[in-house]
């Protein structure tokens, strides 16, 4: 007997297979022989951002530990004249691709690094690999690095179902709201300006 809310038996529930997790199938695929896969890009920082800056690599790239080959992708852009194809959180969807769409064009400079061999110690730390892989591209593209995620990015998006994830996560990830860090104090811009000389002439 089933109650008239259910007048139907309730399907049988299928078994669900065990997720294989992005890093186990980066593995997989970076220890097949030769061929069997095509060459494979990964996006280290996993968010987008105004690209002023390098935020902290995720390691899934580098835990195999094979060589790598950095590669550094920037747009040429011109705050004057133009619009900024970078996306970042405070951007709404639909008015940036309007925003492309203003342009006849966009440049793109795609400048490959040296291929890099990790070291003993690379190999059995996967955080020091990115850490060293995210040093050398740094230093090619003349930008600092902060120690920052997707995370760190999600309480200030204009959604509130992600900043409310956003809190969620902080909190699981520092176990607890109390132990969450303050968040870092910016020098710069997102046009690479200085933000203490603009507090100075504010000031004066």
């Amino acid at each position: 007997k089933y109650s008239l809310i259910h007048p139907f038996p309730p399907p049988k529930k299928k078994k669900q297979k065990k997720k294989e997790s992005t890093t186990a199938k980066l593995k997989q695929r970076a220890l097949a022989p030769p061929g069997t896969w095509p060459p494979l890009c990964i996006c280290p920082e996993g968010t987008t951002h105004t690209g002023n800056v390098l935020l902290k690599f995720a390691t899934g790239a580098f835990r195999p530990g094979l060589p790598v080959q950095p590669v550094c992708v920037t747009t040429t852009f011109d705050p004057m004249h133009g619009y900024d194809p970078s996306f970042s959180c405070c951007t709404n969807i639909v008015l940036h691709v309007l925003g492309l769409m203003t342009q006849p064009y966009h440049r793109l400079h795609v400048h490959h690094l040296a291929v890099h061999v990790p070291n003993e110690a690379e190999r059995k730390d996967p955080v020091l690999y990115a850490s060293n892989v995210r040093q050398k591209m740094a230093t090619a593209l003349q930008v600092p690095m902060y120690d920052l995620n997707w995370l760190d990015k999600l309480p200030y998006e204009p959604n509130p179902k992600s900043q409310a994830l956003g809190r969620q996560k902080m909190k699981e990830h520092y176990g607890g709201i109390h132990n969450i860090p303050p968040p870092p104090t910016f020098t710069q811009d997102a046009f690479g300006n200085s933000l203490e000389e603009e507090c100075t002439k504010k000031e004066q």
